[in-house]
């Protein structure tokens, strides 16, 4: 490969990884043929890409923008995943395939401003997705107005129950009317 073709592909690598900001680093050895299509496929459906990565292009790629500490992981046979609804999401889906699938291994990754390693990825696959947050936040906007309600609703609950229980009594004395009760 020429050196010229190296250097536009690296460039192609860092426009790419400029434009998605935040990336998981993976290390595939040792997965079957199916565990991978099992593991593109579920990433598509969740519209996470992964790509394969050259090492020496990756390095080539990532010389300017981000820490030298970054070159670390890429040794060895290395994917590279993004995208999806947040890294989070991406971070998920990696720690899930492990549980399943202890050959992959995970190396790590970035997100603006700071590396991550494979721990950092684990506690990143523990964030609840988008849904799940919006889920929360219309609970919480939720909750005050049902306390409104109650607090509102409840000198009319009380009466009813004063009723309730004054009607039963009543009954239980053949009582008529609530004037014969008084008495």
């Amino acid at each position: 490969m020429s050196k010229l073709l190296k250097k536009r592909m690296a460039k192609e690598l860092a426009n790419e990884v400029e434009s998605i900001g935040s990336f998981l680093l993976y290390d595939y050895t040792g997965l079957k043929a199916e565990q991978v299509h099992s593991l593109r496929s579920t990433s598509f459906e969740k519209e996470v890409t992964v790509k394969v990565v050259k090492n020496t292009m990756a390095k080539l790629a990532l010389s300017e923008d981000y820490p030298e500490e970054m070159k670390t992981l890429f040794k060895g046979p290395t994917a590279m995943a993004f995208g999806g609804d947040s890294i989070a999401s991406v971070a998920k889906i990696l720690v899930d395939f492990r549980k399943e699938n202890k050959k992959l291994v995970i190396k790590g990754g970035y997100i603006p401003g700071k590396i991550l390693n494979a721990d950092d990825v684990e506690a990143l696959s523990k964030v609840p997705s988008r849904e799940e947050l919006l889920s929360m936040l219309a609970g919480l906007f939720q909750a005050p107005t049902q306390q409104i309600a109650n607090i509102l609703d409840g000198p009319s609950r009380n009466i009813s129950n004063i009723f309730n229980n004054l009607t039963s009594k009543m009954e239980e004395n053949n009582i008529e009317s609530v004037g014969d009760a008084a008495s």
